[in-house]
Parts: structure tokens; C-alpha cells; sequence
């Protein structure tokens, strides 16, 4: 990647993949470094807005979590894509976290069903591996670096993202 000043890495990808335990490993401050901590949860926020905070909005974070907000990320993937913002995407590395053992999403549907108490009905289930499986599509589409958490230790997986951020941030 050379010749590009990257100012940020961040990390996308599903629920559950481990976005905040890599910000938390890798020493970041959550309360800036996490996009949930930034924008509202409950809806999806403007793609640029997204870009902005990144790069602007995160003073002295190198390391970053991103929301899975659906629409959002199909925008910023339509941007990259199309060459928009070119000037953001320049200085932002992006990582997916993803794993590729189907039973691994399954567990993680069946335990946030437990934990929110909603009822669990097949139907249900496999709308959101649905989901989980659009949400995965746009990511690897725009994502620089792919991480397989089926074959990858948390631990492993946030010195992977340190590597990056003394090799490839400037």
C-alpha cells in the first residue's frame, strides 16, 4: 500500500465478530473509538456522515469499529466503488472481521434470541442469517483486508489489526 497516507483502520463486519474486543485489545478508547458510541443505533446514518467521523471525528484513535448499519454500508460500498470520496477512502484501511463457519452464525443468532427474549421461530432465524449474510456481501466488497475468525484467535486477530496500524498509518 505504498504511496498512501492511511490515517485510520476500520473494522467492519457483523454483530459478534469481535469489532469492540479488538478496539478494547488493541487499547482504544471505546467512547471514541466505537461507532455505536457515536451515531444512534436505531437507525442508519448518512454514508459521508460516516466517512467524516471517521477521519474527523475520532481525534487520536487509530483504530476503529464500525456500525453495522446495513444501508450505510451498501453507500459506502457504491462510493468506493463508483471512486467517490476518494479523498476518505484514501486514508481509511478497512478490515472484515468474518467467519466462515455457518453453525458459528447460527450460535450467535440463538444466543442475542436467548439474551432479548424473542421468540425464537425458524422463520425468524433465518431472516436474520439473511441478514447477517447481505451484511457480509457489502463488506468484502469494499473491505481492503479480510480477517476468518473460524481459524483466527481474538488475540491473533487484534495483533493482525496492531501490525497495521504501525505498518500501514502515518
Amino acid at each position: 500500500m505504498r504511496g498512501v497516507t492511511r490515517k485510520k483502520i476500520a473494522i467492519i463486519g457483523n454483530s459478534g465478530m469481535g469489532k469492540s474486543t479488538i478496539l478494547r485489545l488493541t487499547g482504544a478508547d471505546l467512547t471514541i473509538a466505537d461507532m455505536d458510541c457515536a451515531f444512534p443505533c436505531k437507525e442508519s446514518s448518512p454514508y459521508r456522515n460516516a466517512l467524516e467521523w471517521m477521519i474527523d471525528e475520532t481525534p487520536g484513535q487509530a483504530i476503529l469499529a464500525v456500525s453495522v448499519h446495513r444501508e450505510m454500508l451498501k453507500r459506502i460500498a457504491d462510493a468506493k466503488r463508483c471512486g467517490l470520496d476518494g479523498d476518505y477512502f484514501s486514508k481509511i484501511l478497512f478490515v472484515h472481521l468474518w467467519n466462515s463457519d455457518p453453525e458459528k452464525h447460527r450460535q450467535f443468532l440463538e444466543k442475542a434470541v436467548i439474551e432479548r427474549k424473542v421468540p425464537k421461530t425458524s422463520r425468524h432465524v433465518e431472516y436474520v442469517l439473511k441478514l447477517r449474510e447481505e451484511v457480509y456481501g457489502v463488506c468484502k466488497i469494499f473491505a481492503n483486508l479480510t480477517i476468518d475468525m473460524a481459524v483466527t484467535e481474538m488475540n491473533e486477530a487484534a495483533e493482525i489489526v496492531k501490525g497495521l496500524r504501525d505498518t500501514e498509518l502515518k
